[in-house]
């Protein structure tokens, strides 16, 4: 094969009745490298710059890199999408969809240079819009779609190798594995202690009860309930209630979280009331992953003043969820897993 030389051309000129814009970069000794030199589909500088390309005169050009390679535009370029969990099985038909930005420049509110979904029976996502280049790194981002399957958004970076000018296809080697997400499933157990009333997702504290002074300890049950799923980066947060918060906060003087059965979770040791007072999120998982095939039974442990005078009245929440905080957002910007909160009342 002749050694591929480029020349920047700076007049008009004509070759083999081949109309040549000044300025433009023409491939001798091989193909001409289809880069969009008139702009292409990069109609707006914001668009060409934002593909790597230079806006110049209302055009939009690629340039040769360092090395002397000009980048070409490919026609198709393909991404297979995967269930993390079960590396053979794919999710449904648009079940993820996937977006390609500029390498360095996600913004899920702003403008991305591809997109697609995938197919049913292999998984594929087919970008057609002939936007990537070749010798050009890229950032994906792949997110749940409207297929009806709940998925953890990824993201990651990708270099489309340089390829030579005859190669109008190309598919990403590594498979994109995606989560499934799961549900939290929370319930309270009975405490065994006058001072609690447990209702649901409510629990009262009687403080004029005998046993409300020092320190009290009510179970729970902590799993996930999606077969096939995880729960990514389970938290626990404590928060003052907005509508009847504590009457001082500093009433609740330690709070510690235990196992007492099961597996998937574990609890910092210690004294919580620092996470307690100001919401810090506790995570709950080893692994930051919490899967369908754990779950546990915890026990929380309170601990109020002494003296029933100096116990104030007032309400603090408990949630759990996911995303490392209290309605986080994920990458896509929404909110994953519901979240499961008990709130408890310190009644007089």
């Amino acid at each position: 094969m002749a050694k591929h030389q480029y020349l920047k051309l700076g007049a008009v000129i004509v070759v083999a009745g081949l109309i040549v814009m000044a300025g433009a970069w023409v491939l001798f000794g091989g193909q001409i490298p289809t880069v969009p030199a008139t702009g292409y589909q990069y109609t707006t500088q914001q668009a060409c710059v934002a593909a790597g390309g230079t806006w110049t005169n209302g055009q939009c050009e690629f340039k040769p890199q360092p090395t002397g390679y000009v980048p070409f535009v490919l026609q198709t370029v393909y991404m297979k999408v995967m269930n993390a969990l079960d590396k053979d099985a794919t999710f449904g038909a648009t079940d993820a969809y996937v977006r390609i930005y500029s390498f360095g420049k996600f913004d899920f509110t702003g403008p991305y240079l591809d997109s697609g979904s995938n197919a049913a029976t292999t998984g594929i996502v087919n970008f057609s819009n002939a936007a990537m280049h070749t010798g050009t790194s890229y950032t994906y981002l792949a997110y749940q779609g409207d297929g009806g399957t709940n998925l953890y958004a990824l993201k990651d970076d990708f270099t489309i190798p340089q390829l030579t000018g005859d190669k109008t296809i190309w598919t990403l080697g590594e498979i994109v594995y995606m989560y499934t997400e799961g549900a939290f499933t929370e319930s309270a157990l009975d405490s065994a202690t006058a001072a609690f009333d447990e209702s649901g997702d409510a629990v009262t504290l009687n403080k004029t009860a005998e046993t409300v002074q020092g320190c009290l300890s009510w179970d729970f049950t902590l799993s996930n309930s999606v077969s096939g799923s995880i729960l990514k980066e389970p938290v626990i947060v404590f928060e003052d209630s907005a509508s009847s918060p504590l009457t001082d906060i500093n009433d609740i003087e330690e709070i510690y979280l235990s196992v007492k059965s099961g597996s998937g979770v574990s609890f910092p040791s210690g004294n919580l009331v620092s996470e307690f007072r100001t919401a810090t999120p506790v995570h709950v998982a080893p692994d930051e992953e919490l899967g369908s095939a754990d779950g546990i039974t915890g026990t929380l442990k309170i601990c109020l003043p002494a003296a029933e005078a100096d116990v104030g009245t007032g309400s603090f929440l408990m949630h759990f969820d996911d995303l490392g905080d209290y309605r986080n957002r994920d990458l896509d910007n929404d909110v994953r897993a519901a979240d499961e909160t008990t709130t408890f009342t310190i009644n007089t």
